[in-house]
Parts: C-alpha cells; sequence; structure tokens
C-alpha cells in the first residue's frame, strides 16, 4: 500500500480562546496562554504571554526565568536583557537567567566579570560547558596559557577530543598556526574532525599557512562528492588558488560561540531539541550571521512546527554564503509545510534563477508539487534534475522512484514503470521502491508472481512498515490466496490501527475467508477514520450488501463500459 499524507490540526483555535482569557483575567489568564503556547512549542507567543503576565508581578523570580527561557528560544535576547541584568547575578537569578547575562557580560568584553561568574556558577553548570567557556574567558582576559589548561582537563572527563579542537581553535586565533594544525593533525591518532565545521577550520589553517594541496586533500577525502556546499566552495577557491584564511574563530567571543555551536550539534544528534535550539540561540547571539547555527535553528523549529521562526531563521542566511542555496531550499519547505505552497515555490523559482546549475533545487520543487498531488509538473522538474546528474551520483534512484510516482499518478504507467526498474537497477532490492512496483503490478494483475517476490522482499527488510506489510497481504488476497492474507493483514492493521485502506483491506479479506461479522466490523472502523472521498460510498456499499455482490456489480458496470 502506499502511505497516505497525514494532515495535523493546528493549535491555532485554541492559542486564540487562551488569548481571549488572557484580556479577560489578566495575570492569570496571560499565565495560562503563556503556558499553553510553550507546550505547543510557540516560542514567540509564549514569550509575549509572560511579558504581559509580568507586568502584573515584577518580582515574581520563577515567571522571570519562564520569560528569559521563552525570549532566548524565540531568538529575542534584546527582550531577555529587559528582565536581567549583571547587578543582579549575585541575587540568587535562577539558571537560564544567569547564563544570559554571562553571554552578555561576554559579548560586553567584560572579561574578569565573566570569569567572576562562573566560579559562582560552576555548581549549577555541566562540568563539560564550565571548562570550555572559562577557557574562552580566560583567553579573551590574556591568558593563553591557563586557557588551554581548562581546555585540556576535559581529558579527564573523556572529552580530550572536545578540549584539543578548542585549545587548536585558540592557538590558531592567537597566531600560532603550525601548532594550531599539529593538533589538529591528531599526531599518531584521527585528525580532530567532530563536524564539518572543524574540517573547514583544518583545512583553513593549512591553506593559511601555505600549504593548500593538503587542505584539498583533506576536503577529497572527508566530501569525495562535493556534497556537502559549503567544503565544495571552499575547495573551488583553493584549486583557483584564491586567498584562504583561518577567520572561523577570531576572538574570544568568537570561540564562546563555538562552544555553544558544538554542544547543539552534538545535542541535535542525541535528538533532544528543546536544549539544541536554547544552545544555538546563544552561539546565535554571540555571533550573529553563521549559516551554520540558523540552519540548525531553522531545521529545529521545523520540528516542532514552529514555522514562522524557522523561516525567519533561515532567511537571515546571507545570499554570498555557500550555504544559502541550502538554507532556500528548506525555506521553501518550511513554507511548504506551514501551507504557503505559492510563496514556496516562488522561492524555489528564483532560487533556480540564481542557481541553474543546482540539480537539488529542481528535486526540492519536484517533491513539493508531489506533495501536493500537482504530479505534471513534479515529473518536469524531476526530469530537468536527472538531465544535471549522472548514475553514480548518491542517491539519483530516489529522483527515478519520485518520477516514477508522478507518472503512475499521471497514468503514464509505462514510462512510471521504466523509472521503477531503473531505480532498482541503481538500487538493488530498496524495499520502498519494490513496494511500490509491487503494489502497482499488483493492482493491475500483472507479473503476479514477480510482484508477490518484491513486497516479500520489501516485508523481510521493514517488518515494522504497516503499508509494506499492508501490500503483502493485499497481493495475496488478489491472488486469491485468501488464508494465508489473513495474517499480513491482521499485522499490518496492527501496525497502522486507524488507516481507513488498511482497515478496509482487512475487512475484505475477512469477508473472502468466511469472517463476516468481523469483516462488517472492519468496514466500519474504515469508514470511521476518514477515507478518501471516493471510498466511502465503495465501502457503504459493501456494508449494504457484502463483498460478493459489491465485486459482481463492479465487474457488471466495468463490462458495461467497454460495450
Amino acid at each position: 500500500m502506499f502511505p497516505s499524507r497525514i494532515l495535523a490540526c493546528s493549535s491555532g483555535l485554541i492559542l486564540s480562546l487562551l488569548a481571549g482569557l488572557a484580556s479577560a483575567n489578566g495575570w492569570s489568564g496571560n499565565y495560562l496562554s503563556a503556558r499553553h503556547a510553550g507546550n505547543m512549542d510557540d516560542y514567540a507567543a509564549a514569550a509575549n504571554y509572560y511579558n504581559r503576565t509580568l507586568s502584573f508581578d515584577t518580582e515574581n523570580v520563577q515567571l522571570q526565568e519562564d520569560a528569559v527561557l521563552a525570549f532566548v528560544m524565540s531568538g529575542d535576547f534584546e527582550a531577555a536583557l529587559d528582565w536581567v541584568s549583571p547587578t543582579q547575578f549575585r541575587a540568587g537569578l535562577p539558571q537560564m537567567s544567569r547564563l544570559v547575562t554571562l553571554s552578555d557580560t561576554i559579548r560586553s568584553g567584560f572579561w574578569r566579570d565573566a570569569e567572576d561568574y562562573l566560579i559562582q556558577d560552576e555548581d549549577q553548570m555541566s562540568p563539560i560547558m564550565t571548562s570550555l567557556l572559562r577557557g574562552w574567558v580566560l583567553f579573551g582576559a590574556g591568558d593563553l596559557e591557563q586557557a588551554l589548561v581548562e581546555f585540556d582537563g576535559l581529558g579527564e572527563a573523556g572529552l580530550g577530543v572536545l578540549g584539543q579542537y578548542h585549545s587548536a581553535l585558540a592557538i590558531a586565533a592567537s597566531g600560532d598556526l603550525p601548532l594550531a594544525i599539529k593538533i589538529m593533525d591528531g599526531g599518531d591518532q584521527n585528525p580532530i574532525h567532530l563536524d564539518r565545521t572543524s574540517i573547514e577550520a583544518h583545512a583553513r589553517m593549512l591553506a593559511q599557512s601555505g600549504n593548500p594541496e593538503r587542505a584539498i586533500e583533506i576536503i577529497e577525502r572527508v566530501d569525495p562528492t562535493g556534497s556537502d556546499l559549503r567544503l565544495a566552495a571552499l575547495q573551488r577557491d583553493l584549486v583557483d588558488g584564491k586567498q584562504v584564511e583561518f577567520d572561523l574563530v577570531q576572538t574570544a567571543q568568537d570561540g564562546t560561540a563555538e562552544v555553544f555551536r558544538t554542544l547543539a550539534a552534538f545535542l541535535s544528534s542525541e535528538d533532544n531539541t528543546d536544549a539544541s535550539l536554547i544552545y544555538a540561540r546563544f552561539s546565535e547571539f554571540l555571533k550573529p550571521g553563521q549559516a551554520d547555527i540558523q540552519l540548525m535553528i531553522g531545521e529545529i523549529l521545523r520540528q516542532t512546527q514552529t514555522y514562522d521562526l524557522a523561516s525567519k531563521a533561515l532567511a537571515a542566511v546571507a545570499a554570498d554564503d555557500p550555504l544559502f542555496p541550502l538554507a532556500e531550499m528548506t525555506r521553501a519547505e518550511v513554507l511548504a509545510d506551514s501551507g504557503q505552497i505559492d510563496v514556496s515555490i516562488t522561492v524555489l523559482e528564483v532560487l533556480g534563477r540564481q542557481r541553474p546549475e543546482l540539480a537539488d533545487i529542481p528535486i526540492a520543487m519536484g517533491d513539493i508539487l508531489r506533495m501536493e498531488e500537482r504530479f505534471a509538473e513534479a515529473e518536469g522538474f524531476y526530469t530537468s534534475a536527472l538531465e544535471k546528474l549522472s548514475d553514480d551520483t548518491n542517491d539519483v534512484w530516489r529522483i527515478h522512484y519520485a518520477r516514477g510516482i508522478s507518472r503512475e499518478r499521471t497514468d503514464q504507467w509505462d514510462l512510471a514503470e521504466t523509472d521503477f526498474r531503473k531505480a532498482l537497477d541503481l538500487q538493488p532490492n530498496q524495499p520502498f521502491v519494490q513496494n511500490y512496483l509491487g503494489y502497482s503490478l499488483v493492482e493491475q494483475k500483472r507479473n503476479l508472481d514477480e510482484a508477490l517476490e518484491m513486497i516479500r522482499s520489501a516485508v523481510e527488510q521493514l517488518p515494522q512498515d504497516g503499508y509494506i506489510t499492508d501490500s503483502l497481504g493485499w497481493a495475496l488476497y488478489r491472488l486469491g490466496r485468501y488464508d494465508e492474507a489473513v495474517e499480513p493483514m491482521e499485522r499490518a492493521a496492527e501496525l497502522v490501527a486507524t488507516d481507513p485502506i488498511i482497515n478496509d483491506h482487512l475487512g475484505d479479506v475477512y469477508w473472502m475467508v468466511g469472517r463476516q461479522r468481523e469483516a462488517r466490523f472492519q468496514w466500519r472502523r474504515a469508514l470511521s477514520f476518514e477515507p478518501e472521498e471516493q471510498e466511502v460510498p465503495k465501502i457503504k456499499r459493501k456494508l449494504e450488501i457484502g463483498l460478493n455482490a459489491f465485486l459482481d456489480e463492479q465487474s457488471s458496470q466495468e463490462t458495461a463500459l467497454t460495450e
């Protein structure tokens, strides 16, 4: 079976009702609205309601902390700073307010004050963050030697490579590139390549020190296909002989921003979205304009369906940054997710005119149009993308698969089958392609043995996918092997219990094995899950006259149409 698109309902009505309550009931209404907005990940609305609540109770420390957290997550540090100040640091502020104060002190270059704050906050902050921040604060105060001691101390916590990375950054920022490169090389160990930013830092250090050839070698080793836009742009500059400098971290403030970026990236990989967003926002505050951070923030906010803030973060990426095309494509996806399809398409059209050589742009356009069931338009964009790519390009099978879907949905079966089989040539036994092609063949009553073999292979690879398991049950049903169809169809209904088509299919299978009461129960369940409009009369008719009579009726209608 083909997975259907799932539509989520909006919380806008609830928020609007709470807004009315807030207006009517002052403190309590605004507070409840703030809590609800926060629970719905609507950080900007939460911050607004907390701000209103504080106007009724300016001395409530916990309310201040909740408001500061909401302002940080929405990216409004100036508003957060309205509720905290350095003079309040010693007055027992909660942790988020203290971290905002510390970051503002670092941004202002008050290094000794920042060092004092870290000493006071040592028991409230993780040892890793404390060591990294203290190292950069000491660097800012002019004490590189003691800063390196702080970074080296991370080795005791089993995070020596993280400390070495920040040591290399500090040493490079102080002007000793040879020593920084030695640390990044890793000695007898592997190079310190934690992520793309650390790889870029290593390559830039080498380039500025007069060794662009080795910088190119590193980039080619970690990104042989040139899929990373920023590394690919750096490699082109190196090959063209352009002047490349190490400028990722030039000051202690840049270093502290990199601390927060590193932690945000780590937590993002651990799927801890709230903490990752908070640290990403601190990095953005300390060093605005980092494309990596704007993309990270945009992706996190997209996951939480906070679309307005996600779009705003992605739009902040500079047009001359190598990551700008990726940011714009992601922004287009965010706009599409929020229902602004025409705006999304316009963003991609403009980007396509700016960067006509990039295949990813027509792919993104095709994906959005396909999700909107504008299959004929989507096909054209997938074709345009394939004209820019060779068969050995990573994941080119996926474009053939997507174009095959678009062609199948526009009744171009021969072309669709060619795409599906091409996708399987490029990616043998790919389960989603096997399922789609196999299911289509079953529906057409063609090559049924081959279709069943492909679907069985897909089920073996993805046994927890209810839609693919449904395909197996339905293929067996189509082959008249009703008893065999029961087990996979029941399994599919367990895996995707509320899908109307799967419940409808299970009802058909039950009917054919003589379990007619259970069949009618499944058809009623299918109707309760709001099937597509054209399926409703069919299911109701089966409930009225039974499956055998319904199939005879359908067959008579098809015969009449062909006469």
